[in-house]
């Protein structure tokens, strides 16, 4: 704080409390750790079992389309993989970027499929590798009107 770290580093309730005298325009500078972790949910949560989300220090990030193209449903998230964050002054006016690997389900065309719900399964199902791009959450649906998103992707 005004350039001197703070002595008082202990959290009550997840709140730092600052106490000393105020005067004139004092500048604090917060320096968060920000690493990329692939988090997940309890598994009693049925509809995220088997998924994973990404976090940067306390943000959650999420993937559009307009990044990732379309059906997100059909994209799967390379847990084991590196990412790497990327600040982008050209996205919404500056955001960091976060990059993951992953999978794509093809379906060649979407041969077989015609007016059928239901088939035999492995007739040309396949998988492409693909390098995802996520955003903050926060900030999503400001580049792509009714684009669509995810947080939770399910996971290799």
């Amino acid at each position: 704080m005004d350039g001197k770290p703070l002595e008082q580093t202990t959290a009550s309730k997840g709140y730092l409390e600052i106490t000393r005298r105020w005067s004139g325009s004092a500048t604090i500078v917060l320096d968060l750790a920000m690493p990329v972790l692939f988090i997940q949910a309890d598994p009693h949560v049925r509809e995220l079992a088997g998924k994973l989300a990404i976090r940067r220090g306390p943000l959650i990030y999420c993937f559009e389309a307009c990044d990732n193209g379309p059906d997100l449903h059909l994209v799967t998230l390379n847990g084991d993989a590196e990412t790497t964050a990327e600040f982008r002054q050209d996205l919404m006016g500056g955001t960091c970027a976060i990059h993951a690997r992953g999978y794509r389900t093809t379906m060649g065309a979407a041969a077989g499929w015609e007016e059928s719900l239901y088939r035999v399964a492995d007739h040309g199902l396949a998988r492409k590798p693909v390098k995802l791009t996520a955003i903050p959450y926060h900030q999503w649906g400001n580049r792509e009107a009714d684009g669509e998103m995810a947080v939770w992707l399910r996971a290799t």
